[in-house]
This record gives C-alpha cells, structure tokens and sequence, in this order.
C-alpha cells in the first residue's frame, strides 16, 4: 500500500542569486550571468564562479556522499547524461562516458572547494543540515524537507529560497532519482488482519493530509487536491510552486533505481570507488573500470549470465 514518494528538485538561495553585488562580481569574475543553472554543465560552471565569490566558510553546491544516497546522487546524473546503470543484458554500464562525465563534475567540484570538505562522509541529514546552516547556496534535495526548510527558528534558509526542477545533462533528460515509500504484509506474518488494519489507518486520508502538511508527497489525490486549494491561501507562492512541481516531476523525471535485489550490493561495490575518485585517489575511468568489473561479477554468480 503506497504511502508517498520521492523526488529531488533544485534548491537554490534567491538572496545570493538575485543580489545585485553578487551578480556583479559574478560576471567579472566568470564574465557570465549569474542564472539558475538548466543543465548539469551549467551546475558545474556556476558552482566553480560562485565559489571563487562566496566568504569563508560557504559553499556552491554538495552532494550526498557516501552509501546509496551517493550511488543514487551520482545514478540520476549518470542517466540524465544518457547513461546508464545496467544495459539490457544487465550488464554494468555506468563506466561509459556518461558516468565518467557525471563522476568528473562531482570531483572538479570537491577538487575546487565548491563542496564542504567533510562531502564523502555526508547521507540525508548532513546536508540538511548545511542547508539550514545557510552554508549552502544550491544543491538538488528531496521535497520532504520543506517544513524544516522554512521554520525560521530552525533554518537560516527560511524564505531565502526558491525551487525549480532539476538540471538535464547531455541526454536531453532532466534527472530525477526517485522511490516510492509503502507498507506490506509479508507471508509470514502471523497477524495479517492486525497489520492490514494499521496500514488502512496510516494510509487513510486524515493521517496522509498530516503527513502532506509536513512536507511528504503523498499518495491520495483527495489529499493533494486539498493540500493545494489550502496552499493557495498562506500568501506564500513557494507552497503552491512546489506542490505544483512535485506533480510535474513525478508525471514526468520519475526513475527508479534498477528493480534488482542486487541495487544495493552494487551500491556497496560502486560507492567507495566514487568517492576515491572525488578524493584524487582513483582516475574516474579507471575507478569506474574497475567498480563494474565487480558488479559484473556480482550479478554472474546471481544469475544473470
């Protein structure tokens, strides 16, 4: 039983992306504008000029960095560069071109100080935190944040932000990493009335509505319908913004991880590798090389061969 999901969109400061001073020095010091990035290349360049911009102790942009909150930051940008994870044959292929691209950007970033130092050691709450530290100007997050987000007696980000969809790379493919989150009986339940009649109650409208006031993209279209009628009364146009992009996102850059039970052993094999890489210790393609060599392995002795 569907309970809500997940997709990412781009956060991004409007007080640093809108201030007059910080665009001027912008464009002198990158001779470009200073604008929302549409696409992964633009990402990169704008992080690497913000960065030489920015005082101590703010950062462009961060990621994720270790277990499969990175696997999958590096996965949506791997696809959205027109890659892939595995290929029909369910063969590794996120050592192509795509990927050594994709895991480039995360490197040139770290290598530039456009990301905290601390990145590989980072999964959900880390950034999160940064974010709310006001340390961070842009970076891709989930939408479950929200109300965090904008508590001012919590977040330095409050009202300071904005959302817009994510970067596409050179696939023409906008990313998207995404999950939905539900509940089950398992065959060996020994209660199976008892759990279906919790999961009715966790997933009923009253108990969705909420969970939606927190943040979470539920699944109840009732849910939504009245979350976006009330949306439009709190004279704030991000509440109404972000619901509305959620439904685009998901109608449109929704993409799960590859459907295997190996997902996540791979994940163990790739991300150590990927954070070498970032950290100078590996060159992307040989790292990637050698991660798939691996993982090819892996899915031989499951079967898939």
């Amino acid at each position: 039983m569907p309970r809500h999901f997940d997709i990412s969109c781009l956060h991004y400061r409007t007080d640093i992306f809108e201030d007059a001073e910080m665009r001027r020095k912008f464009k002198a010091e990158t001779g470009m504008d200073l604008k929302v990035p549409v696409t992964w290349d633009e990402f990169k360049q704008t992080s690497l000029g913000l960065q030489k911009i920015l005082p101590p102790g703010v950062y462009a942009t961060e990621f994720a960095g270790k277990e499969e909150a990175h696997t999958g930051r590096f996965y949506e940008v791997l696809i959205a560069e027109g890659g892939q994870f595995f290929d029909s044959n369910w063969k590794p292929a996120f050592n192509g071109p795509a990927g050594v691209k994709a895991v480039t950007m995360f490197r040139d970033l770290y290598d530039a100080g456009a990301m905290p130092p601390g990145m590989t050691n980072f999964v959900w709450e880390d950034v999160a935190k940064n974010w709310v530290a006001g340390n961070i100007v842009m970076y891709t997050e989930w939408y479950g944040w929200y109300s965090y987000f904008q508590d001012p007696t919590a977040s330095k980000a409050a009202g300071k932000f904005d959302l817009v969809r994510q970067p596409r790379g050179d696939g023409g493919i906008y990313s998207g990493w995404a999950g939905q989150h539900a509940f089950s009986i398992t065959g060996a339940s020994q209660q199976k009335e008892a759990a279906a009649a919790f999961i009715k109650f966790i997933t009923n409208a009253d108990q969705q509505y909420r969970e939606a006031k927190l943040g979470f993209l539920v699944t109840r279209q009732s849910v939504w319908d009245r979350i976006i009628k009330e949306s439009k009364e709190t004279g704030v146009d991000l509440d109404t913004k972000r619901l509305e992009l959620a439904q685009f996102q998901a109608a449109n850059d929704f993409k799960t991880p590859p459907l295997v039970a190996q997902w996540l052993p791979a994940s163990d094999i790739l991300y150590p590798v990927l954070q070498a890489i970032i950290l100078g210790d590996k060159e992307p393609k040989a790292g990637l090389d050698e991660a798939a060599s691996k993982v090819e392995e892996m899915m031989r002795e499951a079967g898939y061969y």
